[in-house]
């Protein structure tokens, strides 16, 4: 840095340190040696964001934490189709973006779509999945293949559109 010539920059050894006073200003911790021109001004290695360190060591854990959960909830592609049970059906309702009923041997059957978890609908973007779901499936035959159930005993299942598309892929694209 270039000073006036007034001003000289100070070395280690050119300050007293008994005349230093240590001093708080913006949450930077600093100090001035007395007797020596406002360019002496040393800056200590604890300023801001070293005192933020251990939120931001919080923060990083959390978002590990929430990552794995979200990664083990929804596998990175659909689970295999072979061999499993596979019908034909109309939707009768779309009730989110991945929740739909379809009628399954005369009977209403929820069906949770495997592999995506759509917002719902009271969340940011949940009422545009449950609307995408909605235009492409609402009143369509599609064909469903069970996967089991879940924790809520809903099907789990993969939804093939009349054209042929997966429609739990559809509606992360």
């Amino acid at each position: 840095m270039n000073f006036p010539r007034t001003h000289r920059t100070l070395g280690r050894g050119d300050c007293d340190p008994s005349a230093y006073e240590p001093s708080r200003v913006g949450g930077v911790q600093s100090g001035v040696y007395q007797g020596t021109p406002h360019a002496a001004h040393h800056v200590r290695k604890t300023s801001a964001v070293m005192n933020r360190l251990p939120f931001m060591g919080g923060l990083v854990a959390l978002v590990v934490v929430l990552t794995s959960c979200v990664t083990h909830e929804q596998p990175s592609s659909l689970p295999s189709t072979v061999e499993r049970p596979t019908f034909t059906s109309t939707v009768l309702s779309v009730t989110d973006g991945d929740t739909l009923t379809v009628l399954v041997n005369g009977t209403r059957e929820k069906v949770r779509l495997t592999g995506i978890d759509c917002p719902e609908s009271d969340q940011s973007f949940g009422r545009q999945a449950t609307q995408l779901a909605t235009q492409l499936a609402l009143e369509k035959t599609v064909t469903v293949t069970d996967l089991g159930r879940d924790r809520y005993r809903r099907m789990l299942g993969v939804v093939v559109l009349p054209d042929g598309r997966i429609l739990n892929q559809e509606l992360v694209r």
